[in-house]
């Protein structure tokens, strides 16, 4: 049947509006398209942000390189100076005691007439040291009577005077020669034990604290060789030497005198003499 004129009209509308509609809008792909555009953009930008930050990173990285290789060679040249600076202190030290050790030895040689006396109460010399001594030592140690000491000078210890009591303070006997002072204390040693009115009287060599400390190390030794009457002598500074059968040997440690008496104990002092 042929078409009325308005069914017509009515169907080309439709197609005419359909091409409009097709023709105004946006194909699928090129949505698409823009999408991966955007991105892809923005993963450009990332990695522009992200090598930034690497070459950042990279110079951080180099300046505390630098930094730590500085550090290295100050702490390098701070060991080295350390190292010179304990090695020159250990030089100074052996100067140090080897200058120490030279004082030492000067204050006992200038001290080599002296003589220390403990024992004699206070006062009993009525304030003449060198009258009371001249007099008393001889007595003391059956020295010639009148015997002239030959006593430079005299006089008590400069300590405070002690309260009554208290221990009296020794006296200090500088003899002008030094063979007085060796027959004194010789003589003392052959007599052994002195008494004056009930007081014990001692005497001894003025020596220094170091000194006295030193010697004071054979003590036990000392004791030991008394105890089985054994000839001994102590020689300056610190020097013990022991008799044996005729047989004199020295000693400067008190380890290898206390070994030697107990070779003595064994019976082999004839053996250990001879080496």
């Amino acid at each position: 049947h042929p078409s009325s004129p308005g069914s017509a009209t009515s169907s080309d509308s439709l197609v005419a509006e359909q091409g409009i509609s097709s023709a105004g809008s946006t194909p699928p792909w090129e949505d698409k398209s823009e999408g991966m555009s955007r991105d892809i953009k923005n993963m450009y930008a990332l990695l522009q942000k992200v090598a930034g930050d690497i070459e950042s990173l990279k110079e951080t990285a180099q300046n505390m390189g630098n930094r730590l290789s500085t550090a290295e060679d100050r702490i390098s040249t701070a060991e080295d100076q350390i190292q010179q600076l304990e090695s020159g202190m250990r030089d100074l030290g052996k100067k140090l005691e080897a200058a120490l050790t030279k004082v030492n030895d000067l204050e006992n040689r200038s001290h080599r007439n002296n003589i220390r006396i403990v024992g004699f109460p206070e006062n009993v010399e009525e304030g003449s040291p060198m009258s009371f001594l001249s007099k008393k030592i001889p007595e003391l140690l059956g020295l010639e009577s009148g015997m002239n000491l030959d006593i430079e000078r005299a006089h008590r210890t400069l300590a405070p005077r002690p309260a009554p009591g208290q221990r009296p303070r020794a006296f200090m006997v500088r003899f002008l020669k030094f063979q007085m002072k060796e027959l004194v204390l010789r003589t003392v040693r052959t007599k052994g034990t002195i008494k004056w009115n009930e007081s014990g009287i001692h005497f001894f060599p003025d020596l220094s604290r170091e000194l006295q400390a030193k010697r004071q190390r054979f003590a036990g030794v000392r004791q030991r060789l008394r105890d089985k009457g054994a000839r001994y002598r102590t020689f300056y500074p610190a020097v013990l030497k022991i008799t044996i059968n005729g047989v004199t040997t020295t000693f400067s440690a008190p380890e290898e005198a206390e070994a030697f008496v107990n070779g003595l104990d064994h019976g082999d002092h004839a053996m250990t003499s001879a080496a």
